[in-house]
């Protein structure tokens, strides 16, 4: 049953959960499935803050709560609800959701690209899922300011399928962002022809082109820039919606608008830009009197709720001396070694200097050009909301980038959110263009279903995929997939030295390394100790508990125990591996010769 409950969970904490969320009388095809998403995800955030304070559900509470929201959906079937879509906004919608169901089938079962089953890559295994696996047993210590979103949608994962040494499901969770992607682009796609192909270049040939990789590694670069061009795009569709005076559709999807920045906030620090972008066109709308002071209090309350449970989440556990908030001051901390770090790479050129050329880089310069040309011509529309937003964005892009030259300009990816902001600008930018353009194929047909439907579909799916996956799979053969893909986390090179020589540590050996990837080498796990390079006490505290003990050191400062490395014998020397050294057995004890080494070098 382990695949029937994580599939499911994986479409019902994804997609599904969102839709207890109370809903307006009507609302667009394109936009109600997105911002579906986008509540669930949400409402995901704000079940693992309750279970961060208050534990995991018992067993069997996964079970209930989707039976509560089974009939929170039923006595919401009765109230009429609707949907509406014109035939080619579902003709978009079902072909962009079945090509990138497509797409995913093809990279799961390895037939294009390469996409790994579990995670690999060093951020995404050492941080991210850990924190996921640590949410998931309920021993979780928010670190450094980096906030949890998927971590805790896959630790939501982990306990309804029972078993979190499975990850190959949970990782499936990113394929959302795609999709999220995609269907905020079939939405702008309702303004206008233009619209829609500027989204779409935009997906084809940043998300899939670009970066697709990127997107499914679990990084947090592109789900932050995802959700953030969520959030913007449907800020944009609110314009329209403000400028033709229909308050009722601006307050709404001023709603789907700061869920999205608010589930930003959490994915990556990045994120907070949305929210800053959200207040500040409230804080328009609202002088305009476009929107009543309560209604843009309920959205700043949606917007906020997020970061604010995770700020409390991060000051429970954290103090700061200084009488600070403690998420303030790691991030403080955090920004001034990524700041070291972006004056580095970029060496006598100058941080912005080095963060245009990396921009430039990202797109190609006749894109750029373009990209910055369209925003900036929003000046010429500014009397209107169109115009106010899109010089606003366009100005926010030029702010943020300062701020990304001289924080984080050290990785492009680092920097993808920006065009998250650039791309809805340009958009903007020819809303008068496209108020002249009629496109009768966009209009054309209108029809409506009841809003039950879409979750009533979403359920059925994830039963569906459930069942499916249990009998094509199997849980056996899903656990033999997660050995081999773990086994590789490391080059085969170095796991073949170290499971060649795993049986000299016997029942209660250690193997200490700074590779942190080695504690989640199938099999290693009970023997693995991490000690920093930097942490020579750490080695001579496990060494002087254990009985006997491995040693495994790399030839990069970041891998080496430079301090002891020179004591480390030479009829020690187990073998050597894509640039790393394996050392031992030592026994208990073997330790004091290196302090007492230490001493003598000190003396002289």
């Amino acid at each position: 049953m382990l695949i029937f409950f994580g599939l499911f969970a994986l479409i019902f904490y994804c997609s599904a959960i969102g839709w207890i969320w109370p809903g307006p009388s009507h609302s667009r095809l394109s936009e109600a499935i997105v911002v579906g998403v986008g509540k669930s995800l949400w409402i995901s955030w704000a079940l693992v803050v309750a279970y961060y304070f208050v534990g995991p559900l018992p067993a069997g509470g996964f079970i209930a709560a989707v039976g509560i929201w089974g009939i929170f959906l039923v006595g919401m079937g009765g109230r009429g609800a609707t949907i509406d879509y014109t035939l080619f906004e579902l003709a978009a919608c079902s072909t962009g959701v079945a090509l990138l169901v497509a797409w995913a089938a093809l990279l799961v079962t390895g037939s294009i690209s390469h996409y790994d089953l579990g995670f690999h890559d060093w951020d995404a295994l050492v941080s991210w899922n850990r924190w996921a696996l640590e949410l998931a047993a309920g021993h979780y210590t928010p670190y450094n300011g980096y906030p949890v979103l998927f971590p805790g949608l896959w630790s939501l994962i982990y306990e309804a399928q029972g078993d979190s040494s499975i990850w190959i499901l949970a990782k499936l969770s990113l394929f959302i962002c795609p999709l999220v992607a995609v269907l905020s682009v079939v939405n702008l796609s309702n303004r206008g022809i233009v619209s829609g192909i500027v989204g779409i270049g935009f997906v084809v040939l940043f998300f899939v082109a670009f970066h697709s990789t990127d997107l499914l590694n679990g990084y947090m670069d592109m789900p932050v820039a995802t959700m953030i061009f969520a959030s913007v795009g449907l800020l944009v569709m609110g314009t329209d919606a403000q400028a033709s005076g229909d308050t009722a559709t601006y307050y709404r999807l001023m709603v789907g608008a700061g869920v999205f920045a608010g589930i930003a906030s959490v994915t990556k620090q990045a994120g907070a830009v949305a929210i800053l972008v959200v207040i500040v066109v409230l804080a328009m709308a609202v002088w305009q009197r476009h929107l009543s002071v309560k209604k843009a209090g309920a959205v700043c309350l949606v917007t906020l709720f997020p970061i604010g449970s995770y700020l409390l989440m991060y000051d429970w556990v954290h103090t700061d001396k200084r009488g600070e908030f403690a998420y303030m001051s790691a991030v403080s901390g955090n920004f001034s070694y990524l700041a070291r770090l972006a004056a580095v790479q970029a060496g006598d050129v100058g941080v912005t200097r080095h963060a245009l050329n990396v921009f430039v880089a990202m797109l190609g310069m006749p894109l750029s050009v373009i990209l910055l040309a369209a925003g900036a011509l929003n000046i010429v529309n500014v009397k209107r909301p169109q115009g106010r937003v899109g010089c606003f964005l366009f100005v926010s892009a030029l702010v943020c980038f300062f701020a990304f030259a001289n924080c984080c300009s050290y990785d492009a990816r680092n920097g993808w959110w920006l065009l998250s902001l650039l791309v809805p600008s340009a958009i903007l930018s020819v809303s008068s263009i496209e108020a002249m353009m009629t496109v009768p194929i966009l209009t054309e047909g209108h029809h409506s279903i009841n809003r039950i439907a879409i979750p009533g579909s979403l359920a059925a799916a994830a039963i569906g995929a459930g069942i499916i996956g249990s009998f094509w799979i199997g849980d056996s053969s899903i656990r033999k997939l997660q050995e081999e893909s773990q086994s590789t986390i490391v080059s085969p090179a170095i796991a073949k030295l170290v499971n060649a020589n795993r049986a000299l540590l016997g029942g209660d050996g250690v193997l200490i390394s700074p590779l942190q990837p080695l504690g989640w080498l199938p099999g290693l796990g009970s023997y693995y100790r991490l000690c920093f390079a930097d942490s020579i006490d750490c080695v001579e505290e496990m060494m002087a508990s254990a009985s006997k003990t491995l040693i495994l050191v790399g030839d990069q400062p970041s891998f080496d125990y430079k301090e002891i490395r020179g004591a480390l014998p030479v009829d020690k020397l187990l073998g050597v591996a894509d640039g790393f050294e394996l050392y031992g057995p030592f026994k208990k004890g073997d330790h004091l010769m290196w302090s007492a080494q230490k001493k003598r070098a000190g003396a002289t």
